[in-house]
């Protein structure tokens, strides 16, 4: 017979964390099944403001507190796999991810000259973005990713890699979905599971800011930081039940890391790090007298995005970009083993500190550079991911 009553209370590798957008802020959906993700750990929790008025007592004592308000808040850490996050961080950022695309066609062709895609039909281009990161496949000299640099018409595509010539005649696929920083407002109820009949929802999740982080030696992680509007009780699970979180691997720095682009080229620096911080300043919840809880969002905050790079010092290559403040596109492209794909861009950087440090004997010498981001005035973005799925 096996052992019974063995945990002292609930154990962490039985957490179920899930999430549903909400179609009114602080009001938990009911009729739905809640998305599961996967995460490394949650600081979810609520707390409460409370304050004694500042009276003048002959007892050597403090008056009693009042609660003012009550609020939630926390994170979430995780490993980066395919599609594990993508609807939170499409929160974080207030977008929306494009629809995919899925164009399959055999009527397009490539030219080497001005490295242009084209279309025999009409309208086989309408949703591309320029901007967009695309997978092209299905050809036999262009197979490939790209940015979409302009797009004279709903036929015709000039990228930034260098195309072979090619007519048409395969059936060609292109993929490729865009999220941007918008004005998209999006609210979720976060619910963990901790065991049966225990478990806390936290309705009215804001997602405030985050992190993507990429080291080598590391996987790539993520982070995700919110304010709620309160912590609830849920002995009973919400909704209708779960939809199973995506069975990925987490994207590693090794095989998976390629594509790193600096104003259109490839880089040929030695990367040991990049990270990339976002957070919406100014983010608040809104209180209001009669009330210790929330009464709404008092604002979403302004997006403010900045992050580190560390490479292996060979040149002045990036300390001359550091000096003139140039603004540097920079991107990254990540792909796990089944081919499924992320880019990472920051449109317009600008170093702001450089340090060449020589930490000790028989150590590389590393350059090392922090940075923070305009708006995009050609992208009318601060941060832009996209993804192509590898099927």
């Amino acid at each position: 017979m096996p052992t019974t009553a063995y945990l002292a209370g609930t154990d962490s590798n039985d957490l179920e964390l899930a999430y549903a957008p909400e179609a009114t802020w602080g009001v938990s959906p009911t009729g739905v099944n809640y998305q599961k993700v996967r995460v490394n750990n949650e600081s979810l929790a609520e707390q409460k403001n409370r304050s004694d008025p500042p009276e003048i007592r002959d007892d050597w004592q403090s008056a009693a507190e009042t609660t003012q308000d009550v609020q939630a808040n926390g994170g979430l850490q995780f490993g980066i796999s395919y599609r594990n996050m993508d609807d939170l961080y499409a929160g974080a950022l207030t977008g929306a991810w494009t629809d995919d695309l899925a164009i399959s066609d055999d009527g397009i062709s490539f030219a080497a000259s001005g490295n242009t895609i084209a279309a025999d039909t009409v309208g086989t281009f309408t949703d591309v973005v320029v901007g967009q990161h695309i997978k092209v496949a299905g050809t036999s000299d262009n197979d490939g990713f790209y940015r979409v640099l302009t797009k004279a018409d709903s036929q015709t595509l000039t990228v930034d890699a260098d195309l072979t010539d090619e007519s048409a005649g395969a059936t060609v696929a292109i993929t490729g979905s865009m999220l941007r920083n918008a004005k998209i407002f999006t609210s979720y109820t976060m619910q963990k599971r901790l065991a049966s009949g225990l478990g806390f929802a936290y309705p009215g999740t804001f997602w405030t800011g985050g992190q993507i982080n990429a080291s080598r030696g590391q996987f790539f992680s993520g982070q995700l930081n919110g304010l709620s509007k309160s912590e609830e009780k849920a002995v009973a699970a919400l909704g209708t039940g779960f939809t199973a979180a995506p069975a990925n691997r987490v994207m590693n720095s090794v095989g998976n890391f390629n594509g790193f682009v600096v104003n259109e080229a490839p880089s040929v620096a030695k990367v040991m790090s990049l990270n990339t911080s976002f957070v919406r300043t100014g983010a608040n919840m809104a209180f209001a007298m009669g009330s210790e809880a929330a009464q709404g969002v008092g604002s979403v905050g302004k997006l403010k995005a900045t992050g580190t790079m560390q490479i292996f010092f060979e040149d002045y290559d990036y300390y001359d970009k550091y000096k003139s403040e140039e603004g540097l596109l920079q991107s990254y492209r990540v792909t796990d083993v089944d081919g499924n794909t992320y880019v990472v861009t920051v449109p317009e950087l600008v170093l702001g500190s450089s340090r060449v440090v020589v930490g000790g004997p028989n150590q590389p010498v590393m350059a090392e550079f922090n940075w923070s981001a305009n708006p995009s005035e050609a992208f009318g973005c601060t941060i832009q991911l996209d993804r192509m799925s590898g099927s």
